[in-house]
């Protein structure tokens, strides 16, 4: 896998002829200013590792004209995304708490924002000073995909989109049949009692067996 965990402050900075980047999975932030003034920069995968996005990220980033912020992300930086002024389009999911001042200032262009979430939710993010172009952009509330089991790369994972959902661990429900997934993946080793509900059932080799009675 990917041993890259930390990208410095201002690593890419003013790196002028980069155009396209995939951040690796494991990174946990992308630091101050850490593709500041790349110009030609048109293309940003983000994993979802990543949980803050910091001040001047992506500043000046001028050729930029769409990114999706994964589900992991919780804060979006100071003057984060200012001055993108090719932004057309972003997709923000429901996982952002807090959007810094001047984030989005000088996005002149920007139109479409896409909330993974409801009105409400969109309207708890605390959405500091100066982010008018973002606030006077179309805001298209997404229902977010409900999480399911799915094979992700040759592994079967419970996920909403591509998004593997790491923090739970309990049974999981398709089609028809329960099966027990630990920190987002189907353990197919697993033999013993899971508590799910109040009651207690027996999986044998990640699948729950129903013919085995429970304790309440």
């Amino acid at each position: 896998g990917n041993s890259v965990t930390n990208i410095g402050a201002y690593a890419f900075d003013y790196c002028l002829s980069l155009t396209s980047i995939t951040i690796p999975e494991g990174v946990s932030s992308i630091e101050k200013g850490t593709f500041h003034g790349c110009w030609a920069l048109t293309s940003v995968t983000i994993p979802d590792s990543v949980t803050v996005i910091c001040d001047r990220a992506f500043q000046e980033c001028l050729s930029l004209t769409t990114i999706t912020i994964p589900y992991s992300v919780k804060s979006i930086g100071d003057t984060a995304f200012y001055n993108c002024e090719k932004l057309i389009s972003i997709t923000i999911p429901n996982s952002v708490s807090s959007i810094g001042q001047n984030a989005f200032s000088f996005c002149s262009s920007l139109s479409d924002v896409y909330f993974s979430g409801t009105e409400t939710e969109w309207n708890n993010i605390k959405v500091s000073s100066n982010n008018n172009d973002l606030l006077n952009a179309t805001i298209h509330f997404v229902e977010p995909e409900l999480p399911t089991l799915k094979e992700i790369d040759g592994v079967w994972v419970y996920a909403s989109g591509d998004t593997i959902i790491t923090d739970y661990t309990g049974l999981v429900e398709f089609n028809g049949d329960y099966y027990y997934v630990a920190n987002g993946v189907l353990d197919w080793n697993y033999t013993g009692l899971v508590e799910y509900y109040g009651g207690y059932y027996n999986v044998i080799n990640g699948y729950l067996d129903w013919n085995y009675s429970g304790l309440s």
